[in-house]
């Protein structure tokens, strides 16, 4: 038995390497916020059997008895996330038992069940979700359409389009640090006034930069309904914010809104280099909120970002769209609330108990 017993360690060992690397990658980004002085813990390898539904008896040879007493052995408990109650100490359960409690078989593959927990903690994104991002771009966009007649002649819904897409673009090239923030804006404009048949200089470009910034931070507003609905959450739940932009940028945001009080985490993408979908950076607020993933609920306007990073995370999605957006063709439904004011029926939406999940991949 002290041979069979060795073995097994040393296969438990093995397969927690191969299992922990990518948590390992991932959290060795950890830094502190404002809003949660918790440092990220990182991950092991015995939680992360857990998470993914891996049965004693799926991985190992040897009998229960053997596999808990290796894994007392090796103190699995010591980087759970904060959990009230040590994952990795908690019997591993059944394929069988795992499906029913996670809504993942052992493989990983979501299947067809209605999960009832109780809501512990609610994920907001916060451009066009509490902050009213849309309304500053606008009133900024009509100062810029002002400045030369080029601009003027298009129409305000084609240049609010041609704008999103190189904001976009740019922005993805800021997050990577391809770019400084500075020079992306004034680069912005100068595509911008291309896209009019303007060639425009440096300084023309610069100038029209200031100007949108400056509009933009004076129009700075939260979403209606946005304070009221997270002051009414969060007497029930926790209150996480997950965003794809610079840190110090949302951080004002929510202070210049009154939104701060509200928060008790701020994930955002510049800190870890992924951004939303990735469901890495889901997974780094939930840490932060001790909880697991089935007990969350994700807030957000964006399909691809939020609704699909949150599916990909094993968290329940519900797609915040105010402006009658249709979903994908062929997409699944998701629970869709068109306005922030907490109403009971909004505050029923986010915080039921029953969720049917896909039966395959989103």
């Amino acid at each position: 038995m002290g041979d069979d017993a060795n073995l097994a360690r040393r296969q438990l060992r093995i397969g927690l390497d191969a299992v922990d690397e990518r948590g390992a990658a991932g959290c060795r980004r950890e830094q502190t916020f404002e809003h949660d002085q918790v440092g990220l813990p990182l991950e092991n390898g015995l939680q992360r059997l857990d998470r993914f539904g891996v049965g004693e008896c799926q991985k190992f040879p040897f009998g229960r008895q053997l596999f808990t007493k290796c894994r007392r052995e090796m103190g699995g408990s010591d980087y759970d996330c904060g959990h009230s109650q040590s994952l990795s100490s908690r019997p591993l359960a059944s394929a069988r038992d795992a499906t029913r409690r996670t809504g993942r078989r052992s493989h990983g593959a979501p299947t067809s069940y209605t999960q009832s927990v109780t809501i512990r903690a609610v994920l907001f994104d916060l451009d066009d979700t509490l902050f009213d991002h849309q309304y500053c771009a606008r009133s900024a966009l009509a100062v810029v359409r002002s400045m030369h007649p080029s601009l003027g002649q298009i129409e305000i819904p084609v240049l609010e389009a041609a704008h999103s897409t190189i904001l976009e673009r740019l922005h993805a090239d800021v997050m990577v640090g391809r770019i400084p923030l500075d020079s992306a804006r004034i680069e912005r404009f100068r595509q911008l006034y291309e896209t009019a048949g303007v060639s425009a200089d440096a300084a023309l470009a610069s100038r029209t930069a200031a100007a949108y910034r400056d509009a933009y931070v004076e129009g700075r507003r939260a979403v209606a309904g946005a304070a009221q609905l997270l002051a009414a959450l969060r007497a029930r739940v926790r209150v996480g914010i997950i965003s794809n932009n610079l840190l110090e940028e949302q951080r004002e945001k929510l202070r210049h809104c009154g939104l701060d009080g509200f928060c008790d985490v701020l994930v955002v993408s510049e800190e870890f280099g992924v951004s939303k979908p990735d469901p890495r950076l889901f997974e780094i607020a939930l840490c932060r909120l001790d909880c697991p993933a089935h007990e969350a609920v994700m807030v957000g306007d964006s399909w691809a970002a939020d609704v699909m990073g949150a599916l990909a995370a094993g968290i329940r999605p519900i797609w915040f769209n105010r402006n009658g957006t249709l979903p994908p063709e062929g997409s699944r439904p998701v629970p869709v609330i068109t306005s922030l004011e907490a109403t009971d029926d909004v505050l029923r939406m986010i915080l039921q108990e029953e969720w049917t999940p896909a039966t395959t991949r989103p």
